[in-house]
């Protein structure tokens, strides 16, 4: 009788371990799968954090580029000065009835060449750029008048020096 009931308790003891391998199955299947959505997520997050240092290197490189470029600037600008301001200066001290045919601008000297009614408009206007601060220089290099049916022209050539 004995050997019944052993019999019986290894039966229950060997059912119960296999509810347990049974369960600890299905708990390593749910771990796996969550396993293998973590493990796909971190290769997304790779994936975007090496396209991020991509796109963040591009634009270190393109601000480097810039500030390249701003350096050119400030180089050209430093060898010929501010050519707005240069031009502002050159163009208000300009009289009536005068205008410009050229204006030639490099690093030491400006040269403006027009026409006037007057020769008068020219030394005034001339005049007027020796008074402009910023110029070391003003002459007249040119001036020739022609007269015509419909009044005097004037040709004038003046060199200033920055």
């Amino acid at each position: 009788m004995l050997l019944p009931l052993a019999l019986i308790a290894a039966i229950g003891l060997l059912f119960g371990l296999y509810q347990v391998n049974g369960q600890a199955k299905a708990e390593t299947m749910r771990r796996q799968a969550t396993f293998s959505t973590l493990s796909q997520e971190l290769r997304q997050a790779r994936l975007a954090l090496d396209a991020a240092k991509q796109t963040e290197n591009t634009i270190n490189g393109i601000l480097a580029d810039v500030e390249a470029l701003k350096q050119e600037h400030k180089q050209i600008l430093g060898k010929r000065g501010n050519l707005s301001s240069t031009l502002e200066l050159v163009t208000g001290a300009l009289p009536s009835s005068t205008y410009f045919t050229a204006i030639k601008i490099d690093t030491k000297q400006i040269t403006v060449e027009g026409e006037a009614d007057s020769s008068s408009k020219v030394v005034s206007y001339a005049e007027a750029l020796e008074k402009q601060t910023g110029f070391s220089g003003v002459r007249i290099a040119k001036i020739e008048g022609i007269n015509t049916t419909g009044g005097a022209t004037v040709f004038f050539s003046i060199v200033i020096s920055k």
